[in-house]
């Protein structure tokens, strides 16, 4: 999507949903940019530390107002950017296939307060099972 949509690789989904937010994963993004903006930045500047340098560099090419907006919330770039970048490197069990069990999955997604994230991926397993390609 972020490649077909906005011309972005892949590589690059961090800082553009640090900046434009994404409220199923809780991040407000930074106050006054959306999609576009973000899309753009993130196109521009090859990481979040440029973005910043220029916003903090008057003789940049960067708008006043994309200037203000970026530096008024340095301290959650720095934050969300942890928070939405994914681990990599986490030993996983291998996978089982079967069927779901509805009941573990119900109280995992209670426990952990997955809400709609994990009713998202059960649909989507259901789904693959029913089309017959999991």
């Amino acid at each position: 999507m972020l490649a077909a949509k906005y011309q972005l690789a892949a590589e690059r989904y961090v800082d553009f949903a640090v900046l434009r937010g994404d409220p199923s994963d809780g991040l407000p993004g930074v106050k006054g940019i959306g999609e576009k903006s973000a899309a753009s930045l993130v196109g521009t500047y090859p990481t979040l530390e440029d973005m910043v340098q220029a916003a903090a560099d008057p003789a940049s090419k960067m708008s006043p107002s994309m200037r203000s907006k970026l530096l008024a919330d340095v301290d959650y770039l720095v934050k969300a950017r942890e928070v939405v970048t994914c681990v990599d490197t986490l030993p996983l069990p291998p996978v089982r296939r079967g069927p779901i069990d509805e009941e573990r999955v119900d109280a995992i997604t209670e426990e952990l307060d997955l809400g709609g994230s994990m009713g998202r991926l059960v649909a989507l397993l259901r789904q693959r099972r029913e089309d017959g390609r999991g």
